[in-house]
């Protein structure tokens, strides 16, 4: 029987991601860069798997877990450690697979920081028939986490850093299938088989009887890609859509002789495949309007011109329109020789922003003069109110001018320069830095947020470098006023406000270099899922960012033991990152301590028993399906919150086949909630305090009903897409007004974040589940974008009895 190894997570942390090259004896062409990628596997109790299956994922759309398992070598051992090699960055995931454990997928370079925790698990069996009834054999079945990406907690697995359930599964003549390795309840399914529209399905258990029908298509397209050569382009994705109507579409391979077989959705279809062919991006796309055969002959992407290199928007390549551009110098005498460059922006938005992007964009896109004139294009940008114009010339200061847009001749005038001097010293030392880079930003009109974020100006066409006396001096910088900015390896980022041309004052830089910074967490019940902790300058506020950002976290040794690297003096909150159970969210994140580092800081300590999580457990029992509910355990709402919702902050737990449920939390004034994954409809809800130290024990009741919602709507209404049949309970039912979760913290007016289901624009009724109280029922249309699930006014809104309304009809 395996023992728990006290240092087990310090070893952990000593492993990281490094770079291999080949030992192999290859010739040079063949030689492939390889990456070694190193972690460790727990079971849910936090003690280590030994012989787990860890397999490179293929970017292809077909991959198979027993296939992935056969090829590959690598199992953990007994300290439940691995090392994986992938070729270069042709794979970024990776896949875990143990018996009677959870298939798991991870992404690469989580690995590194985040131990891989394989839950027990159970199977799903099925079988899947086509609208005849008769059984349709190779029909692949996804099966994942219903719990991740939910829409009315906006998830989208950002900052989520457990690995996620992934078991793949084909039928087989009689289109049965089992999936291994999955969770028993709240299980999604997605269906895809050539020749049938593709079908998801979810929640589901285990304890329910799969039998999945698929739909036809209105035909199918076979055909062969071609490399630029002529030859057949093997195990390229060729991806098929609709082009009209509802969005649809499929992905699939070609196979050793560049064939394919694809769905066509009864309407105008684009195939489309882009594929790195010889080591060059080629690509090809074909229209068809009916089944049949066709042949896709791919092609090298155009070469851009060199000037689009600078530029991230290839909006800026074709410039439509042009300036001409004269200049006079300080004196009032004609500038022959200077350079310019034009960009079209929104000058209302620019007021919130700076000049960074144009100033590195300048040395790709500004134009000399010839005689005195330039002719310069006018690069497209982020609007259509106005121009801006940026010219530099030799010993004047650079001119930064916003002008109307559709100006057709523009005569510059340029200042006499106003160098900007000054000198950066080690504010730990008091000796010169060499080679800071300093540059200048100009303050716009507007709101000046010089708190924002340091960006850095990358490129050195409007920077100096400081000298072996530390010293510098911009000769060119715009009149006016703003701000200095200084930047090199191994010191804090700074900046100092500074008028250029109405200080000719040198600045003083004292330079605050970055040391590696030793800690310790001290805690009587050292926490074994304790991974991780941040320094932070501000305390962290309420928006969905704050929840899901955890840049630069550090390990966190068993012993407690952690190394801060690149810090500087000042304030700094410390943040301890706690791993929850297994499919239950993201890492908690509490603050720790607070302390001000100073130039004779040697080590931190930290009193971790805030982190320290509490277990609450117990049974929900009532009528609704158990398979479709899930607990969460949320801290109370912040003042700024709307009142009728309540924050996604804390674990998320689906309930068990026997309707128990088992959170870790960590302690303070909790919200205990009983939700319906599907439709984020909340049955229950209470208020509990947990103690440190102390687990809890709570038992919920709940009572619910299923209402049929019949749905009258004419062809027009149908024909936009599907429906989004949205409950909205009582307020004076909820207690303390909280009747819906959001995953932040803006008012929510037109956009719905949970609360309803999606309802096939076909379908003419839905079910859904409710608590027993009145509200109101109404369809908004359903919309896939990142604020929530559906927009728009509610149409067909009904007020409702959940006790007595059984059958509603909904009209649009």
């Amino acid at each position: 029987m395996m023992t728990r190894l006290p240092g087990l997570l310090v070893m952990f942390v000593l492993l990281t991601m490094v770079g291999v090259a080949s030992s192999q004896s290859k010739p040079a062409e063949q030689l492939v860069a390889k990456k070694a990628y190193r972690g460790l596997v727990l079971d849910e109790s936090g003690d280590p798997l030994a012989g787990v299956a860890v397999c490179a994922v293929p970017d292809e759309p077909d991959w198979l877990p027993d296939t992935l398992v056969a090829a590959s070598k690598v199992r953990t051992d007994a300290f439940g450690r691995f090392v994986l090699e992938v070729d270069g960055d042709q794979v970024s995931k990776a896949l875990f697979v143990a018996r009677g454990r959870v298939r798991l997928l991870q992404s690469l370079e989580l690995l590194a920081m985040w131990p891989v925790q394989m839950a027990k698990a159970g199977a799903l069996a099925g079988q899947v028939r086509g609208q005849d009834g008769q059984p349709v054999a190779g029909a692949r079945i996804l099966a994942e986490d219903h719990l991740r990406g939910l829409p009315f907690i906006e998830d989208k697995a950002r900052g989520n850093t457990q690995a996620w359930l992934q078991s793949v599964a084909v039928t087989d003549s009689r289109g049965r299938f089992l999936l291994r390795g999955v969770y028993d309840t709240a299980v999604r399914l997605s269906v895809s088989a050539i020749g049938y529209h593709d079908l998801e399905v979810g929640p589901v258990s285990k304890l329910e009887p799969l039998s999945l029908n698929l739909t036809k298509v209105p035909g199918t397209i076979t055909g062969v890609v071609l490399d630029p050569s002529g030859a057949p382009a093997v195990r390229v994705k060729v991806r098929s859509y609709l082009q009209q109507g509802l969005r649809t579409s499929s992905t699939v391979m070609t196979n050793d002789e560049g064939r394919f077989r694809s769905n066509y959705y009864g309407g105008p279809t684009r195939l489309y495949v882009s594929a790195m062919i010889a080591g060059a991006r080629t690509y090809g796309r074909h229209d068809v309007t009916e089944p049949g055969t066709c042949e896709l002959r791919l092609a090298p992407h155009n070469e851009q011109v060199s000037r689009a290199r600078e530029f991230p928007s290839a909006d800026l390549l074709k410039p439509k329109k042009q300036l001409r551009v004269t200049a006079k110098t300080a004196g009032g005498k004609p500038c022959p020789a200077f350079r310019v460059a034009v960009y079209q922006i929104d000058a209302g938005q620019h007021k919130y922003r700076t000049d960074r992007r144009q100033l590195e964009w300048f040395e790709g896109s500004a134009v000399a003069s010839e005689d005195g004139i330039a002719v310069a294009p006018v690069y497209k940008g982020y609007g259509e109110n106005a121009w801006l114009v940026l010219a530099t010339a030799k010993g004047c200061a650079s001119v930064r001018l916003q002008i109307d847009a559709g100006a057709e001749e523009l005569q510059l005038e340029f200042a006499k320069a106003a160098p900007v001097r000054g000198t950066v010293v080690d504010a730990r030392t008091g000796k010169p830095v060499v080679g800071v880079r300093a540059w200048f930003l100009l303050d716009l009109d507007g709101k000046n947020r010089h708190h924002r974020k340091f960006d850095e100006l990358k490129g050195d066409a409007f920077c100096v470098r400081t000298n072996v006396e530390g010293a510098f001096v911009l000769d060119d910088a715009p009149i006016g006023p703003g701000r200095v900015f200084f930047t090199a390896d191994g010191y804090e980022p700074t900046w100092r406000p500074f008028e250029v041309g109405g200080n000719d004052e040198p600045l003083q830089i004292a330079f605050e270099p970055l040391v590696p910074l030793p800690g310790q967490m001290e805690c009587s019940r050292l926490l074994r899922h304790l991974v991780a902790v941040r320094t932070l300058r501000n305390l962290p506020g309420g928006s969905s960012e704050d929840f899901a950002d955890l840049s630069g976290a550090v390990p966190v040794a068993a012993t407690g033991g952690f190394r801060l690297p690149q810090q500087s003096v000042g304030a700094r909150h410390f943040e301890a990152l706690v791993q929850r159970s297994p499919r239950q969210g993201r890492p908690d994140k509490v603050i720790v301590g607070e302390q001000s580092l100073n130039h004779d800081t040697t080590e931190i300590t930290l009193d971790a028993s805030a982190a320290v999580p509490l277990r609450i457990r117990g049974k929900v029992t009532g009528p609704v399906p158990f398979q479709r509910l899930a607990v969460l355990c949320a801290p109370l709402p912040q003042r700024n919150m709307h009142y009728g919702y309540l924050q996604y902050r804390g674990p998320l737990c689906a309930l068990a086949i026997d309707g128990t449920y088992d959170l870790q939390a960590l302690p303070g004034k909790r919200i205990l909630a009983v939700i319906d994954i599907e439709s984020g409809v909340m049955f229950a809800r209470m208020d509990v305090e947990l103690l440190t130290g102390a687990d809890q024990q709570q038992d919920i009741r709940i009572d619910g009903l299923e209402v049929t919602v019949r749905i009258e709507a004419d062809t027009e209404a149908r024909q936009l897409g599907d429906f989004y049949l949205e409950f909205v309970p009582n307020q004076d039912y909820w207690p303390g007004g909280i009747a819906q979760i959001s995953g932040s913290l803006a008012r929510i007016s037109e956009h719905c974040k949970g609360m309803g289901v999606r309802v096939p624009a076909a379908s003419v009724e839905a079910k859904l589940w409710v608590p027993r109280t009145s509200g109101q029922l109404g369809l908004r249309r359903f919309a896939r974008h990142h604020s929530g699930q559906a927009n728009g006014a509610a149409h067909g809104v009904h007020s409702i009895d959940a006790a007595q309304d059984r059958v509603v009809t909904l009209t649009w």
